[in-house]
């Protein structure tokens, strides 16, 4: 009786921690993200995203989250800061991929405009699955893991 029991909560266990990952799937069609992949986006986020912050005095660093993937999408909540001034943005992103023998290339990215029309821009950009996890109760501890990512990658650039 007893092993039953532990065989059960063992078994409860492995679907509860197999369902926190990071990535959240959302499709038939989602993209399976590699270690590669995300230095990739990083380096997109870092280099090509000014028209989301734009350095002003110093180098401006990213650190994302993955809300989910499509065929040819990675949803992202995306923090990016400047280094010496402090300026810093958070906010979803929509990457625009590609795959290329296996390896994925991000061609452009899409974010959410200020005030009234952001609220509307998202429904429109964002898939209503991933739109629950942007918000939902973990919503402020993956803000807090992406600050501390930033500014251990500012530590180190010093």
């Amino acid at each position: 009786m007893k092993k039953g029991i532990f065989f059960i909560f063992l078994l409860l266990m492995m679907i509860v921690l197999g369902g926190s990952s990071q990535v959240f799937k959302n499709s038939s069609n989602s993209l399976s993200i590699t270690k590669d992949d995300e230095k990739e986006i990083l380096k997109y986020l870092d280099t090509k995203t000014n028209d989301i912050l734009a350095p002003t005095s110093g180098k401006v660093y990213s650190a994302f989250y993955i809300l989910g993937t499509d065929n040819d999408k990675i949803y992202t909540w995306v923090i990016k800061k400047e280094e010496i001034i402090g300026s810093s943005v958070s906010l979803p992103v929509v990457l625009n991929v590609e795959t290329i023998d296996g390896k994925i290339k991000v061609i452009s990215h899409k974010f959410p405009r200020d005030g009234h029309d952001g609220a509307e821009d998202i429904k429109k950009l964002f898939p209503e699955n991933v739109r629950d996890i942007m918000y939902d109760k973990n919503h402020n501890e993956r803000i807090i893991q992406l600050q501390d990512i930033i500014e251990n990658r500012i530590k180190q650039h010093r």
